[in-house]
């Protein structure tokens, strides 16, 4: 039979995730053995690994608090550093695509106010729509139709990957 010295050495490199043959050499067992006591001991190799692995945590401050502030710090510096950006350097594809993300950004903290939305019919969507793109064929957008342009090309993208992504999950 072998010693309690030795089964506390088994959890001990069981924990650190070496395997059978490896441990097996180590305190010269066998496989049998360690499969036997794996089984015996799967309660404080379990302990024993996550009390290692909080340790990790703690010496590398991976604690989530601390991984939030982390996040945090790093946001803040980009959020300094683009608003001191020059975009002049940006293709308008660029501007575009940012303008995008940052109105998604946005709207997504949008928070409605009022229960009460306006009558929106597709048939109504679809004409405004081919209003202002035939303005923007045109060269004709003012300020104000070319962020109504954008904005319903945004609605009608977010659609058409939300019901995209719909069906792949219903399949």
């Amino acid at each position: 039979m072998k010693s309690e010295a030795t089964k506390q050495k088994f959890i001990q490199l069981r924990a650190e995730g070496l395997s059978y043959a490896k441990i097996g050499e180590k305190l010269n067992i066998s496989k049998g053995t360690c499969s036997k006591w794996e089984g015996q001991l799967t309660d404080e190799i379990a302990e024993l690994k996550k009390d290692r692995l909080q340790e990790l945590y703690e010496e590398y401050e991976m604690q989530k608090e601390a991984r939030i502030k982390a996040l945090g710090k790093v946001l803040n510096k980009i959020d300094d550093a683009i608003d001191d950006a020059d975009f002049s350097a940006m293709t308008p594809a660029q501007l575009l695509d940012a303008r995008l993300k940052y109105q998604k950004a946005l709207n997504n903290e949008y928070v409605p106010t009022t229960n009460t939305s306006p009558s929106i019919t597709m048939e109504g969507l679809q004409s405004r729509l081919l209003t202002l793109a035939n303005q923007a064929e045109n060269n004709n957008l003012n300020d104000q139709s070319a962020k109504e342009l954008q904005a319903l090309t945004l609605i009608i993208n977010e659609t058409y990957h939300r019901s995209k992504w719909n069906k792949l999950t219903i399949n």
